[in-house]
């Protein structure tokens, strides 16, 4: 009775288990796969309107297949199948753990803002490292179970086309990973909330937490300034004396080079020497850093505050206001209380205090406050300016290493009126300065309120740093180095909560590429090979950056496959360390939709689509009745 069944179950299959499945047909598919996927890789890195492209095609494509019944029921059978594995319950108990133990273990540097940094970075990355491991196995165990079981053949006698089959197997894999993604992101973010309403170690540290945790920013580098002129005007000056012809021939004689080689080398040291010297800053001496396209407007922030204290004939208040307001404050900088610009006094945790000049006090407004008046309190947008400084070549290193910090001062100017006839193009002032200690080796940051014309609008700031000589009885004045490449801006262009939104669906899609490329493996292998073979292949995308540093500098034989191998990695592999959103969102960075759509062209669109495609016809050519039961 159980063989005629089964030869009734075989024989309802039809022509659709005909054939066999054989090493050189998936050999095959991989190959044709791979030389596709290559112009389309290039197109898409190369082009933002292809990733757009990409990306519509992609979810018009998934609304298609939504809509076959065949595929819907598939897919809702695999999310019932799926939640009751003990995979994913497994996931569901040790993501608990993480994020609720995590907090005892890692306390950061003992700042408010490093407690908030050191969860985000570690909830992020062990969340996203375990939810990719058991979507991958997930995707694997649904499909190989299925043909090892042979429960494949309940589905097969009903009108389910395989690809449909597997098809609807990734996307109920997809459902449970997009559940148990959002469900961790959402206790994530709650904790951080609760975290951020914590006790601030310092008013720097609460201006941190608001201005660069709880933030997204985009970041502006400083324009270069002409090398090239320079660098010509030395080249000159050393043929008119004679040295360049005289350098030319001692490098051809010490190095073997041939006389282009030689030149090379001049112009290239003489590059070098411009860029150094013109990093260097004296002792007293200043260094300006100007940079274009900065846009601030609409991030001026009022809420109501009210007044604690009241000194009116000093034209001083202590306003009471919400943290998150207060912690964009900076000393000396400026705030608005009802409409009236005055000067931070001082900054603590739930307030501050402010102080207006005579003229301003005049006003009814300002002279009539008394104590536990409500009053409008505005917030000026504020940027962040990084730098390191670096030891120069002509210091001592024993005396340079004895310098823990130096004493330096930093003043933002912004693009002012209109230049008048005759003027330069450019006519800057001075809005706020900063003095204090910078560490050497070490990057610094100095949070800089900007107003005026500069907050209306798109405009030009100027950043000019001071190398400030250190008191009498301090280390002797020396020059310090400031590379270009360690200078830049940093400006809030939207919120916490957007970015962490754009970072929830980098993960997505890096999900959605697992459970393909689970599925691939499963449609042709046993659970136990394609899960090594899925973990294998996720490894190296999450050591991707690492691998093409190490094979850059490679110049044997080895070497070169390596390369060879790498970029065909690269080609069917996403690189999970460039796409991973926790780095951007522990510095506060802004992950762009520009972003977003590259990487859902190359995940998705590409990607994810060739590992369904292949595995889809793979699939149709495996003998389902002649597989493995063990």
């Amino acid at each position: 009775m159980a063989e005629t069944t089964d030869k009734r179950a075989t024989g309802s299959l039809g022509g659709v288990l005909q054939g066999r499945m054989s090493g050189p047909i998936v050999i095959a598919v991989v190959a044709i796969l791979v030389a596709g996927a290559v112009p389309v890789v290039w197109l898409i890195r190369e082009f933002a309107a292809a990733q757009i492209a990409a990306v519509a095609l992609a979810a018009a494509g998934l609304a298609v297949l939504l809509s076959r019944h065949g595929i819907r029921a598939v897919a809702r059978q695999t999310l019932a199948q799926s939640a009751r594995m003990r995979i994913a319950m497994a996931f569901v108990v040790m993501l608990v753990l993480v994020l609720t133990l995590l907090p005892r273990f890692m306390k950061g540097d003992g700042t408010l803002a490093g407690s908030i940094r050191t969860y985000l970075s570690y909830g992020v990355s062990i969340s996203g490292a375990l939810l990719s491991i058991v979507t991958v196995l997930l995707a694997v165990a649904v499909v190989s179970w299925d043909i090892r079981e042979r429960t494949i053949f309940l589905v097969s006698v009903k009108p389910v086309r395989r690809w449909e089959y597997l098809v609807g197997r990734w996307m109920g894999v997809m459902a449970l990973s997009g559940m148990l993604l959002l469900a961790s992101w959402v206790g994530i973010y709650v904790f951080v909330q609760f975290l951020r309403d914590g006790q601030a170690a310092s008013d720097l540290d609460r201006r941190i937490v608001e201005t660069e945790v709880f933030t997204a920013r985009r970041r502006l580098r400083p324009r270069l300034p002409d090398y090239e002129t320079a660098v010509a005007r030395r080249i000159t000056q050393m043929r008119q004396q004679g040295y360049f012809n005289q350098a030319v021939e001692a490098y051809m004689a010490s190095r073997d080079l041939t006389r282009q080689q030689a030149e090379q080398q001049i112009v290239r040291q003489v590059q070098d020497e411009a860029q150094t010297a013109s990093e260097l800053i004296a002792p007293g001496g200043t260094m300006p850093y100007r940079f274009g396209g900065l846009d601030v407007s609409g991030e001026t922030v009022s809420v109501a505050g009210s007044v604690e204290l009241a000194a009116v004939d000093r034209g001083r208040f202590r306003i009471v206001a919400p943290r998150r307001v207060v912690g964009r404050l900076v000393y000396g900088g400026p705030v608005k209380v009802q409409g009236y610009r005055g000067r931070v006094m001082r900054v603590e945790t739930d307030g501050f205090d402010v102080a207006f000049p005579a003229s301003e006090m005049t006003h009814a407004e300002l002279h009539s406050l008394e104590p536990g008046d409500t009053v409008t309190v505005t917030a000026e947008p504020t940027v962040q300016f990084r730098y390191k400084v670096v030891p120069t070549a002509g210091s001592r290193s024993g005396t340079m290493a004895r310098v823990i910090e130096l004493f330096r001062g930093v003043t933002v100017e912004a693009d002012g009126a209109a230049p008048a006839e005759g003027e330069p193009d450019l006519r800057f002032e001075r809005i706020y300065s900063d003095w204090g200690m910078g560490p050497l080796n070490s990057m610094t940051t100095v949070t800089l309120p900007v107003f005026g014309a500069a907050a209306d609008g798109e405009a030009e700031i100027a950043v000019q740093y001071h190398n400030v000589p250190v008191s009498r009885d301090g280390p002797p004045p020396r020059p310090v180095r400031i590379k270009y490449e360690d200078v830049s801006l940093l400006y809030r262009v939207g919120g916490f909560e957007a970015n962490v939104l754009r970072a929830m669906l980098l993960v997505l899609f890096q999900l959605a590429f697992l459970a393909a490329l689970g599925v691939f493996f499963g449609s042709w292998l046993s659970f136990p090979v394609g899960a090594f073979a899925c973990m294998v292949l996720l490894a190296n995308g999450w050591m991707m950056g690492w691998l093409s540093e190490a094979l850059a500098s490679g110049g044997d034989v080895m070497s070169s496959v390596g390369v060879l191998t790498l970029g065909v990695l690269q080609v069917v592999l996403p690189d999970f360390s460039q796409t991973s959103p926790s780095e951007r969102l522990v510095d506060g960075l802004a992950i762009g939709w520009l972003n977003v759509a590259d990487v859902g062209a190359m995940t998705v669109a590409v990607r994810t689509v060739l590992y369904l495609l292949g595995g889809c016809l793979i699939f149709q050519r495996r003998e389902l009745a002649g597989a493995e039961t063990t």
